[in-house]
């Protein structure tokens, strides 16, 4: 039915996969469980960055795991979760149309979810962005 659906190997510890859906125009890509290392970490690379850049540009809909925040972050490092910061970059550097900021830490509260919004929301704005960023509670419902 014209639906197309695209794999990519994801940095997580286990194999993890992410998922690019195109239909009609539109496309949506779910990353999962995905660290995105800080340049200056060894397991940084850079080719990694790239490919997941063009896998998920233009999304209309990025769903990306955004576990923690900056500081939560340097105690995990390599633990296979993002930090909020990585992935604004990301979604801005590859002109996602809107971000959707999932797999929150469990230990976080309602509170600590909505202040990793406000950060994401402020790092768009400095940069001019054009990337919307919502951090979607339960049951939400979004038409793509």
């Amino acid at each position: 039915d014209g639906i197309t659906i695209d794999t990519m190997l994801l940095s997580h510890p286990g194999y993890c996969l992410g998922f690019r859906i195109h239909y009609k125009k539109r496309r949506i890509c779910y990353i999962t469980d995905n660290e995105l290392f800080p340049k200056d970490n060894e397991n940084f690379e850079p080719g990694y960055v790239k490919k997941l850049l063009k896998f998920i540009h233009g999304a209309d809909m990025l769903i990306m795991d955004s576990t923690y925040t900056d500081g939560e972050y340097a105690a995990k490092i390599g633990w296979g979760h993002s930090p909020v910061s990585a992935v604004v970059e990301l979604a801005h550097r590859a002109k996602v149309k809107n971000l959707y900021m999932f797999h929150h830490d469990p230990d976080q509260t309602d509170k600590d979810i909505d202040a990793k919004l406000k950060t994401a929301k402020n790092l768009l704005r400095k940069k001019k962005s054009k990337t919307r960023v919502f951090a979607p509670a339960e049951g939400t419902g979004v038409k793509v």
